[in-house]
C-alpha cells in the first residue's frame, strides 16, 4: 500500500514481510485442500467388524491401514490371529500392519516373528527388527537372522538401531567392531554412529597381515556349541543333536572341500546347499561378522575334522 493506494505507505520487515500494524497476530488460517473432481463412490466401512479391519490393513491409504491397525488391537479378539498369521506370510503391504496387530495383541509367535525376519521383503524385515525385544531370544533372533549382513542398507541401519538398544556386553562391542570394519558401514554415516552406539571400536586401517592364522579344532568345537552370536548348533545338526535350519554337518569334510567350507562360512549365500534352495538368500549370518579372524580360523579347523559319516 501507498498514500494513494491504501493511506499510508507500506513498509518491508524481516524476510521482506508486510509490516503493518493493524495485521491480526491472534488467529491463523487453515485451509482445506479439496479435489473438487471426487466423487466420493469409494467409500470406507466405518464399522468394526473383524473382517472389514482385516480388508483395511491391505487398503491403499495409510490412514485407513493405521486406523485398522488400532482398532484391531483395541478390540482385543485373538480369534482374528490366524488370519493375521496368513498376512504376514503374504509379503505386501499388509504384512506390516499384521505383524504390529499381532504384536499389540501380544500374540506374535517365534515361528511368524522368524519368517518376517528372513522375508524376502525389506519393509517387513525392517519392521520385524523392531518388533523385537530385549530379552536374551529376540538377542538370539537378531543374531540367527542375518540382518546385521542384510544387502539392504536400510534393513541394516535398523538391525544397527536394534543391536544398540540390548544390554551391553563384551559379544554386542566385538560384533559391532567387526560389523564397522566393513567398507560399506564404515563410509555410512548413519550406520557408523549406530555402530558406535553399540560400543564398537574404530579399526584403524594397516598394512595387511600375511602371516597364516592356525585354526585350533577344540576350540573351534566349543564355538559351534556355545556361541550364542555364530548360532551353529541352533541351526545346524551333528551327531544327531542341533537344529534344522541349515544341513547336518556330520561328514561335511568328507563331502566337500576346504575352500567350499570355507565360503560357506563368509558367504553362506554363494552357494545354498542341496534342499536349501528354498529361499535366495540363506538365513545364516556371515561368520566373519560375528568371529575375529582366529575364532574364523578355529571354527574352520573343528568342521574340517568332520570327515565321518
Amino acid at each position: 500500500p501507498n498514500k494513494e493506494r491504501g493511506g499510508y505507505d507500506g513498509k518491508e520487515g524481516l524476510g521482506n514481510a508486510h509490516v503493518n500494524i493493524n495485521r491480526d497476530r491472534e488467529h491463523g488460517r487453515i485451509y482445506r485442500v479439496k479435489f473438487n473432481m471426487n466423487d466420493n463412490s469409494k467409500e470406507i466401512p466405518l464399522t468394526h467388524s473383524n473382517e472389514d479391519l482385516l480388508n483395511l490393513l491391505g487398503h491403499d491409504n495409510l490412514f485407513w491401514r493405521i486406523t485398522a491397525q488400532r482398532l484391531l488391537v483395541e478390540n482385543e479378539d485373538i480369534s482374528i490371529i490366524p488370519n493375521l498369521e496368513k498376512f504376514v506370510l503374504n509379503e505386501d503391504i499388509s504384512s506390516i500392519h499384521a505383524i504390529w496387530v499381532l504384536h499389540g495383541l501380544g500374540q506374535l509367535s517365534f515361528e511368524i516373528h522368524t519368517q518376517a525376519l528372513i522375508s524376502k521383503s525389506p519393509s517387513l524385515r525392517k519392521n520385524a527388527i523392531r518388533a523385537l525385544g530385549s530379552a536374551k531370544e529376540h538377542v538370539q533372533m537378531l543374531y540367527d537372522s542375518a540382518v546385521l549382513a542384510d544387502e539392504n542398507p536400510q534393513v541394516r541401519l535398523v538391525a544397527f538401531a536394534k543391536l544398540a538398544m540390548f544390554e551391553e556386553d563384551k559379544e554386542r562391542k566385538k560384533i559391532a567392531t567387526l560389523l564397522m570394519d566393513q567398507t560399506a558401514n564404515k563410509e555410512d554415516e548413519w550406520m557408523h554412529i549406530a555402530l558406535r552406539a553399540s560400543g564398537a571400536d574404530i579399526v584403524e586401517s594397516s598394512e595387511q597381515n600375511n602371516e597364516e592364522i592356525i585354526g585350533r579344532p577344540d576350540v573351534g568345537e566349543n564355538i559351534f556349541k556355545t556361541n550364542t552370536a555364530a548360532g551353529c548348533a541352533r541351526c545346524h545338526s551333528l551327531d544327531g543333536m542341533g537344529g534344522n535350519i541349515g544341513p547336518a554337518l556330520d561328514g561335511i569334510a568328507k563331502r566337500k572341500s576346504r575352500d567350499y567350507i570355507y565360503t560357506s562360512l563368509v558367504n553362506p549365500s554363494a552357494d545354498l546347499a542341496q534342499g536349501f534352495e528354498s529361499t535366495d538368500v540363506s538365513p545364516m549370518i556371515p561368520m566373519n561378522l560375528v568371529l575375529d579372524k582366529q575364532e574364523l580360523a578355529d571354527i574352520l579347523a573343528f568342521l574340517l575334522t568332520l570327515n565321518q559319516k
